[in-house]
Parts: structure tokens; C-alpha cells; sequence
């Protein structure tokens, strides 16, 4: 297995006063010059910064959007105390997958709490409702130590404490997220073991948390931090390293996406393309021909190949590792490959990245009509199962469904505009060299 701790390179721009590790000016993403902007902001301030990530094809985000109208003055009250910044995935053309922001935005809406001052980071994920959101960043600003307040807030929870505080299953998610960006292994799991043996003794009141789901969530974030290497986990953990270690999707994500991640922020984007192939190459060699989905379904794997592998050579593309030459055969292969178009969606970033803005323009209109099969199909299902769910005289689930439907609509709606004025802008870059900076 390559290592994910290469030896040092030279330093490049001096520490980096938002994630330590180092300041790779050269490869900085729009997102990156926008929260040093925001950082700034709130330290010349003297306050906290919000930072909330969103994209136009997350039903999280849809959600969140509708439930402004309810709790948006509210929000926008609390919001005066803070500086803000909107990561939007539509404005950005990333030039590469691993964010320099510590999350691996596998669940989105995700919002960042950060106090620039301290460096102190909590991440609230899966954020769908906008009152939901007011009662973290509310109950942030009172606190001094925010993980410590929502551990304490989860071993004192009682029934009545409902109407005040985030739903308890919620806040049992945000909690050891938090607890794993800003504390050690050790004492993230003593946490996690206390929050199992309250759940055991009180089944009820903690009802619908899968804490075996909640364990791998938990140590994914502590490597997706730094804190600890996947490797490390199969002597600290040997039970859950061999649960891991069997799943792909598990053994990708710790071993791929969060150890690039690390190695972007840490040693700089150049590092981590350098490392990227070597990585996936051996992966690749364990991952089987085909798995099962957590949806029960069987698929290949060549699609999931596919998609790694865009990542990969988007991060090279970046670093001049690749040419547009080696990037339109790898087009044109996965193209051939025949797989769903969704595990090609990534390969424009890369003629992004090359600054090759028709090329990319091209790939994301060409996908425009699948994408619209692909919602269309996704909110037929919904409705199917609502219907079936009726019929059987079970309208909670058919109600939840038929919602569902709706969002899904939406996103359908919000997605294909975003990628009309995606390829839009890129085609504006071919006409007007000055705006490709």
C-alpha cells in the first residue's frame, strides 16, 4: 500500500492559518480564496463565521430553501451576529474533487461553525431545515466549548427538552461529528461508547440511531481530519477495521478520498496527485468486479472505477501531471464503457482544469439528457411507491413518499438549470479569455 505520509516536500507558501499543514497558494480553489476572504472578515470582526455548503442537485438543499419562508427572519436574526459565507457548487469550476475544507461532502447540507480566533471547527450535517440550524448556531454562540455542550445536552436529554433543542438523533450525528473534528480518537470513542450504553438504557427516547453506521461515520472523520490513518484504526479498533476493510464503499473513502483530502491540505495539492494514482492503482486491485448498493442492488464496479479515476486526474490535470491528450482518451474510454452517465459527471472538471472550457462545456450538455431521464425515472419511483403504500392503507408512508415526489421535482428543476448556466459560463471563458482566472 503507497503511503499517505510521502516524504516532505519543500515548503510552498509558509503554515496555513486556516487548516495548518501547508499554504498552496499556486492551487488554491475559488472556494479557498473565498473563506481566506471570510476568515479574515470575521477575525478583523472579532467574530465567529458561519459557512454553509450547498449544492442545486442536494434534496437537502431544496429542503432548506422552502423552509426559509417559514424560519428564514429568524435565521437571518441569528445570522447578524456572525460573518457568513455560501459555498455554492454551482459557481465553481473546482479543478479538483478534494475540497480544502474538511469534509468529504458525502452529506450535504452541510454548515461549518468555525471560530477563526481559536480554530475551532463543528459541523452540523444534513441540515434540511432552516429552524433547525437557527437552534445550533444559537446554542454555538452561548457556548465556549461547543462539544463539550452538545455532549453534555445529549446525557441530560429528557422529553421535555424537545421543543427546545434539535431532535436528539440529530443532535446525537452532530455531536460526534463535531467531537471528531476537534478531538483525539480516544476521546471521540469514549464519547461514542457513552451515547451507545444511554441508547441501551433508554431505547426509546434514542430510537432510530444505527450505531453500527455511526461508528464508521465517526472514524471516517477522524481520518478525514488527520487525526488518525486508516491503518491506524486496524490496531486501535481491529473489530471495526475488519468491517471496513470488507466494504468497498468504506475501504475508498477512508483509504481514497479522505487520505487525498488530508494530503491536499496538508502538503499541498501537487503532493497529493502525486499520490493519487499510485493509491487508487492499488485499491483498484482490491475492489471486487461487482457490489451490492445500500440499496440492495448488485452493480459493477467499472463505473465506480471510473469515477475515482476522474478524481484523480482532475488533481493531476491541476498539477500539469496529464495532457489534454491523455484526458480526452480517458474520456472517450469511459464513454465506451458504457456505464451510467452519473460516474462520468466528474470528467468535465478536468478539461476544466486543463482550461479546456469547450471540451468541458460539451461533456455537460451532452449528460443534460440523461440527466432529465434520471430525475424523471427517480420521481416516477417515488410516486409508484407512495401509490403502493396507499393501497395497502399505510398514508404516513405514502404521504412521506408523495414529499419525496415534490422535493425531487424540485431538484430536477434546480440541477438542470444549474448545469445549463454551468456550461454557459464555461463557453463565456472561451470568448473572454479574462474571465478564466
Amino acid at each position: 500500500m503507497p503511503s499517505l505520509n510521502p516524504q516532505p516536500l519543500p515548503a510552498l507558501n509558509g503554515a496555513d492559518p486556516i487548516h495548518g499543514g501547508r499554504h498552496d497558494t499556486e492551487f488554491h480553489t475559488p472556494q479557498r480564496v473565498l473563506l481566506e476572504r471570510a476568515w479574515k472578515r470575521a477575525l478583523d470582526a472579532k467574530k465567529r463565521l458561519v459557512i454553509r455548503v450547498t449544492a442545486p442537485w442536494a434534496d437537502e438543499c431544496a429542503m432548506f430553501d422552502e423552509s426559509l419562508a417559514k424560519g428564514g427572519a429568524e435565521l437571518n436574526k441569528v445570522l447578524e451576529r456572525v460573518e457568513t459565507l455560501v459555498l455554492d457548487d454551482n459557481e465553481f469550476e473546482r479543478g479538483h474533487q478534494a475540497d480544502y475544507l474538511i469534509s468529504d461532502l458525502m452529506h450535504l447540507h452541510t454548515v461549518y461553525l468555525v471560530d477563526p480566533a481559536t480554530k475551532a471547527w463543528s459541523v452540523i450535517p444534513n441540515v434540511s431545515d432552516a429552524g433547525l440550524l437557527t437552534r445550533y448556531i444559537t446554542l454555538w454562540l452561548d457556548s465556549t466549548d461547543f462539544p463539550a455542550t452538545l455532549q453534555r445536552l445529549i446525557k441530560e436529554f429528557k422529553p421535555a427538552d424537545a421543543a427546545q433543542l434539535p431532535p436528539l438523533q440529530h443532535l446525537v450525528h452532530t455531536a460526534l461529528q463535531t467531537t471528531a473534528y476537534s478531538r483525539s480518537y480516544e476521546e471521540t470513542f469514549a464519547f461514542f461508547r457513552q451515547v451507545r450504553e444511554l441508547a441501551e438504557k433508554n431505547k426509546e427516547l434514542f430510537t432510530g440511531l444505527d450505531f453500527a453506521a455511526l461508528e464508521i461515520k465517526t472514524v471516517q472523520t477522524l481520518i478525514n481530519v488527520g487525526r488518525i490513518t486508516f491503518e491506524d484504526v486496524k490496531s486501535l479498533n481491529p473489530e471495526l477495521y475488519a468491517r471496513m476493510a470488507g466494504v468497498p464503499e468504506h475501504l475508498l473513502e477512508a483509504r481514497l478520498y479522505n487520505g487525498v483530502g488530508v494530503l491536499v491540505r496538508k502538503q499541498g495539492l501537487r503532493a497529493a496527485a502525486e499520490a493519487a494514482g499510485a493509491l487508487m492503482e492499488a485499491l483498484h486491485k482490491e475492489l471486487p468486479t461487482s457490489m451490492v448498493t445500500h440499496e440492495g442492488v448488485t452493480i459493477p464496479t467499472t463505473g465506480i472505477r471510473i469515477k475515482n479515476e476522474s478524481m484523480v486526474k482532475i488533481l493531476q490535470a491541476r498539477a500539469g501531471l496529464i495532457t489534454r491528450e491523455q484526458a480526452v482518451a480517458f474520456a472517450n474510454e469511459a464513454e465506451a464503457a458504457g456505464v451510467e452517465f452519473y460516474f462520468r459527471d466528474n470528467i468535465h472538471q478536468i478539461f476544466i482544469a486543463l482550461q479546456d472550457y469547450e471540451k468541458a462545456a460539451d461533456l455537460v450538455e451532452k449528460a443534460l439528457p440523461e440527466w432529465i431521464v434520471f430525475y424523471d425515472g427517480l420521481v416516477a419511483k417515488m410516486k409508484a411507491m407512495g401509490e403502493n403504500f396507499t393501497a395497502k392503507g399505510q398514508p404516513q408512508m405514502a404521504q412521506m413518499l408523495a414529499l419525496k415526489a415534490s422535493v425531487y421535482g424540485k431538484v430536477k428543476e434546480r440541477a438542470l438549470k444549474a448545469r445549463h448556466e454551468r456550461a454557459a459560463t464555461l463557453r463565456q471563458k472561451i470568448v473572454c479569455p479574462s474571465l478564466k482566472a
